[in-house]
């Protein structure tokens, strides 16, 4: 895409984020929910804006009743403080991240809670401080008065206690092998780090890696379709985006999973998919020739 096509891209998200933010303010929370969303797919690699959208859809969420949005909310923005912990230091209102903090502390685990929690935060400007001059005199200290303590009364020698001698191990009993464990957490990290130097090798290695882990929750397996998206590594994440499921406030990931088949060459799949997806996102030009691509795949 051009310099120049970016850069009205990203004043145009930029325009909702502020709209949808002035519409929450106001108590409009329905149109604040349509126009962040957008907002929060167009500005998804800015994450400072993208965790700010994703706090006042945290609170249109609950203002609308809707928790399940809510809680999606507050999951992505754990995400993306994995990549880069800014959420500690977003310039929010006193009054918004207060009202955060009450639904995220409801909302979350105690690990995920405390995990937001140490976001940290931008440093205070130190206080500089100034003396002050006083005319009452300074007490002179004072020698302490210690009493002489009585000698210690002789400690007799510890007595001698035999140890009895080890009892060998039998050959025949091998010794426990550990259990290796697998800090998804962890991977997670160190692959968004190679993917943020362009170390795509890497990056690809380990979220194919994470991908073939069981039990993946829904959060991560969203932010795993994501960062192999931008990886282009489409497999995996078709992979991922396929066992988390969508609602039509992740529209832009259902996107991303049509365009995910499509590219790993299930047409009929990924029209199925773009058809759910477009009625919920914004139409920019990447977004039409990929479905004209599609739409006209056999």
């Amino acid at each position: 895409m051009p310099a120049f096509a970016a850069a009205d891209a990203s004043d145009f998200y930029v325009g909702l984020l502020h709209r949808g933010i002035g519409h929450v303010d106001a108590g409009q929370y329905e149109t604040a929910e349509k126009e962040l969303r957008v907002a929060a797919f167009g500005l998804v690699d800015s994450i400072p804006q993208f965790e700010t959208a994703e706090v006042y859809l945290t609170i249109a969420g609950d203002k609308l009743h809707s928790e399940a949005d809510s809680r999606r909310a507050l999951q992505r923005i754990i995400a993306a403080d994995r990549v880069s912990r800014r959420f500690g230091s977003l310039e929010l209102p006193a009054k918004v991240r207060t009202e955060f903090d009450q639904i995220a502390s409801k909302l979350l685990t105690t690990d995920q809670y405390a995990f937001l929690k140490a976001s940290p935060s931008a440093e205070p400007a130190v206080p500089v401080m100034t003396p002050q001059h006083s005319s009452a005199p300074v007490p002179m200290p004072q020698p302490a008065v210690t009493t002489p303590k009585p000698p210690p009364a002789p400690v007799p020698p510890p007595k001698q206690v035999s140890k009895p001698a080890p009892k060998p191990v039998p050959a025949s009993v091998p010794a426990p092998t550990p259990v290796p464990t697998y800090n998804v957490n962890a991977q997670m990290a160190l692959a968004d780090q190679a993917l943020n130097r362009n170390d795509l090798g890497n990056a690809r290695k380990i979220y194919d890696q994470i991908a073939s882990q069981p039990g993946l929750d829904h959060a991560t397996l969203i932010h795993l379709g994501e960062q192999s998206y931008r990886a282009r590594d489409f497999a995996t994440a078709a992979r991922a985006f396929g066992r988390s499921g969508f609602n039509t406030s992740e529209a832009p990931y259902r996107y991303y999973y049509a365009v995910a088949l499509f590219e790993t060459g299930q047409s009929a799949a990924a029209k199925r998919e773009l058809s759910q997806a477009l009625p919920y996102i914004e139409v920019t030009p990447d977004v039409a020739g990929y479905r004209t691509r599609i739409e006209n795949a056999r």
